[in-house]
Order: C-alpha cells, then sequence, then structure tokens
C-alpha cells in the first residue's frame, strides 16, 4: 500500500472543476450501492422501523410492589449509616430505594458524577431512539472530482478486516473501502484528494473540564463523526492510547486501503457540493453501543451516542446539545434533575455535577416501558461485581459474597470515586436501586466506601 500525503486544513465549498467528472461517473453502471458486500452484522436498518422506545402520556404504571418490611429496612439503614460514619467521608451523597426510597444521606447534594453520567445518557438515549438504530458511515464523489467522507456519529468503525472487531458487531472500513475502490476504478479521471468532512458535529472537540493528557492515557479523543476504534492508535485494549487528529487516522487509513496514486488527505469544516454515493456501512445497533459504553465505560462512545440524543431532540451535536437533550429527556421520562450541571455525557468533565438522587432514579423503574425496555436493558449491560467489566477486579476480601450479585456503573476521577446501580438481596432477592458517590477524597478509601456499601445493602436487605 501507498502511504497517503496527510494534511490538515478547513475548507470553503469550491465551484465544481470536474462537472464532466461527476456527469461521466453518474453514466456509469455502478452497483447498487454495493450493500451485498456488506455481512449481515454491518446491513441496513430495516426498511420499517421498529417501535421507538419512549414513554408516552398515558402509559401504564408499573404494578404497586410493596415495600420490604420495617424491621428488616431499619437493619439495612443501620448498616449503612455505620458504615459510612466508619469511614470518616463527608463529601459523600447516597440513596437507595426499591418502590420507595429507603435510606438516604446527602442525596439532594450536586457532586461531581464521573462515570455514572452515562447511566443518564444510556436512558436518555433508549427513551428517545429506536434500540435498533444504526449510525452511518459513508464516501461520496463531491463535483470537483474529491473523495468525501462524512460520518453521523460511528466512532466504532473497525480497522480489521477479519476476525472480531475491537467494538461489538462494528462495521469494517475493509468493507467500505471495498465498495469505493470498485467505483473508483470506473472514473476516467482518478481522485486526487480524500476529504474527511466533520461538519456534522458543531462546537468545540474537547470539552470544558476535559484534559488532553486523557488522550494519551487512553480515557478520550476529540469529539468527531467518524473514528476508527474510538481513535484508539492500537486496537489492542480499552485503555490504549488515542490519537489527538481522529480525523485523519481515519482518512490516511481508508487512503493506504485504497491505494490511489497521489491521494492526499484533508479534514474539512464544511460540506462539499453534487456529492454523489459511493459506499456505506453501517454501526451495530444502539443497544449493543450501549452495551460497550456502560460495560467498558467508554468515553467516545457516550459522547457519539449523546449527541445522537441531540439530534433527535432538535439540539446542535456539541457538547452543551448533547448535555442539554440527555437532561431533557431523562426530564421528561420523570426523572429529577434539581442540581444537574452537565458538560459532557461521558462524564470526564470534572465541571459535571449531579445528585445521588438523580443518578439512581435512572435505574429505577417507573413504568411497564421502563421496566421491559430501558431499565432492563441498561442493568442487563451493567459490570458485574467480580465477573465482567469495570467491576471485574473489585468486591474481593471481607465483600467477595457479594460477587455476581451486584450489577453497577463505576465512576472514577482525581479524588471522585462513584457507583450506582442494583443489589438483589440475599435473603429475597428484592431489587434495590442505589447510588453512592464520593468527593474530595482520594480513590482507594473513596473506593472502598462505595463498594462496602454496595456489598452492606446486598448482605442486610430484604
Amino acid at each position: 500500500m501507498r502511504t497517503p500525503h496527510v494534511q490538515f486544513r478547513p475548507r470553503s465549498a469550491t465551484a465544481g472543476l470536474l462537472v464532466s467528472l461527476l456527469l461521466c461517473a453518474t453514466a456509469v453502471a455502478f452497483p447498487a450501492d454495493g450493500q451485498a458486500a456488506l455481512p449481515p452484522d454491518h446491513s441496513h436498518p430495516p426498511a420499517t422501523a421498529l417501535p421507538t422506545v419512549s414513554a408516552q402520556p398515558g402509559q401504564t404504571a408499573l404494578p404497586a410492589q410493596p415495600a420490604p418490611s420495617g424491621s428488616c429496612t431499619l437493619t439495612m439503614r443501620k448498616a449503612l449509616t455505620s458504615t459510612l460514619q466508619a469511614s470518616g467521608i463527608t463529601s459523600f451523597g447516597g440513596v437507595v430505594s426499591s418502590s420507595i426510597e429507603l435510606w438516604q444521606s446527602g442525596a439532594s447534594r450536586p457532586l461531581a458524577p464521573a462515570s455514572v453520567t452515562k447511566l443518564l445518557t444510556a436512558s436518555a438515549a433508549l427513551h428517545t431512539l429506536n434500540p435498533n438504530r444504526r449510525q452511518e458511515t459513508g464516501v461520496y464523489l463531491a463535483i470537483d472530482g474529491s473523495l468525501v467522507v462524512r460520518g453521523t456519529g460511528d466512532v466504532t468503525l473497525s480497522r480489521r478486516a477479519t476476525g472480531p472487531t475491537f467494538y461489538r458487531n462494528a462495521a469494517r472500513l475493509s468493507d467500505l473501502a471495498r465498495q469505493v475502490s470498485d467505483k473508483v476504478k470506473l472514473l476516467p479521471i482518478k481522485p486526487k484528494r480524500l476529504i474527511v468532512d466533520t461538519s456534522y458535529y458543531t462546537g468545540p472537540t474537547m470539552a470544558h473540564g476535559w484534559d488532553r493528557w486523557d488522550i494519551g492515557g487512553g480515557s478520550i479523543a476529540p469529539i468527531v463523526p467518524a473514528m476508527l476504534d474510538g481513535a484508539r492508535i492500537y486496537d489492542t485494549g480499552w485503555y490504549n492510547p488515542r490519537t489527538a487528529t481522529p480525523s485523519l487516522q481515519l482518512g490516511a487509513t481508508l487512503a493506504q486501503y485504497l491505494n490511489v496514486k497521489g491521494l492526499t488527505v484533508e479534514v474539512a469544516d464544511s460540506t462539499p457540493l453534487a456529492l454523489l454515493p459511493l459506499g456505506k456501512v453501517y454501526s451495530a445497533p444502539l443497544t449493543d453501543r450501549v452495551h460497550d459504553m456502560l460495560l467498558y465505560s467508554d468515553n467516545v462512545l457516550a459522547e457519539s451516542i449523546g449527541r445522537e440524543v441531540a439530534k433527535a431532540l432538535a439540539k446542535p451535536a456539541s457538547f452543551h446539545g448533547a448535555a442539554s437533550a440527555v437532561l431533557t429527556a431523562i426530564g421528561t421520562n420523570g426523572i429529577p434533575t434539581t442540581g444537574a450541571i452537565l458538560h459532557d455525557t461521558s462524564g470526564l468533565s470534572t465541571y459535571n455535577r449531579l445528585t445521588a438522587r438523580t443518578v439512581a432514579e435512572t435505574l429505577r423503574p417507573h413504568t411497564l416501558v421502563d421496566k421491559t425496555q430501558v431499565t432492563d436493558i441498561i442493568e442487563a449491560n451493567l459490570p458485574v461485581a467480580g465477573q465482567s467489566g469495570t467491576l471485574r477486579y473489585r468486591f474481593g476480601g471481607q465483600n467477595a459474597a457479594a460477587r455476581g450479585h451486584i450489577r453497577a456503573k463505576t465512576g472514577s476521577l482525581n479524588n471522585v470515586s462513584t457507583l450506582a446501580g442494583i443489589v438483589y438481596s440475599l435473603r429475597t432477592s428484592t431489587p434495590y436501586y442505589f447510588a453512592f458517590l464520593v468527593n474530595g477524597t482520594a480513590y482507594w478509601p473513596a473506593t472502598s466506601l462505595v463498594d462496602n456499601l454496595a456489598a452492606a445493602l446486598y448482605r442486610t436487605g430484604c
């Protein structure tokens, strides 16, 4: 493969220099969008849309569930309170509920939530969007003869031509390249430029409260509407370093696949005119992407899903628009948002603030629609204590009995540790929905506290 020449420069729409080329291209007998080449996992969305998962006025409420008995609840409350007091930690917000709220300490205090923010993003997306929704990445021929890559938010596109993809059921760049290459071969004049169009998203690519060090640390990348493997430089681990130039990474890799002599790669923030589709691939369904976001706490994926919610609610596909859309969506579905401040939808911003009550209520079903189509999906994709995702190596020692019985989303920033999820009690398998947020405390004592609280809830719940 030839190594393409790569450059970055903002680009304005140009007049048609090769109108005759485009006219000629439209006369070429192209295969029908190259779709026959797509494997089943990357096929088009169904022609008939599935029902959107959303709460509607007058939807059926959950049947009344009996609250745990008074004596049992008292035992559980004492265990939680004594565990909190023994830690000596005071910058804390926590709440436990079943059909009603059973225990709280500082539950209305806005605190930095870290990655439990992703629970809000998942809830908003599943209430607002079709669970089978897929995001498109396409390549087009512009009127000036350039190739234009345009994405609508699939950050999971895989560079692997064969074998398992990094993200679950991700589309493959090689499939897209094959479709485009077959058509480029038929053009009388070969393209000289490949432009990656970033205009689908607006605003800054890094959020308020983010640190650029976290790009190399593997936590984040500049947010653009099309990426390879979440902008990881190597697709071999969830926390591998990411690139600071994900659009160029995508363009350069595609150019290598296409192997067109003299093809240069650029990044544009505007949309070229008169585009002819040359190939398209589609992401995994929303439910698969929510799975990866929650299980592995993927920040880039959370930001792209947040922008899908923003687009659906006619808000800008930006950090501000996505954060506003997520809070609007969960508020519409009965989740309290008092005190909520979001600067992103992943939880990486140090300026985010949520209450424990807001976080816990995203997990508790409020209606039958919630129970069957939203909270159940979230619960099924949460890490399991001692078994999977970001909880795989948690809950050892005195808390080992709780392994396999707690499903929860983790969160951690400097001096922030949070945990929110679902515990089924040891004695009766009653579900408890909890959120524990600790700020201003070093990682190990803070994480020990939230784990100890969840384990105490498992042991003493009714």
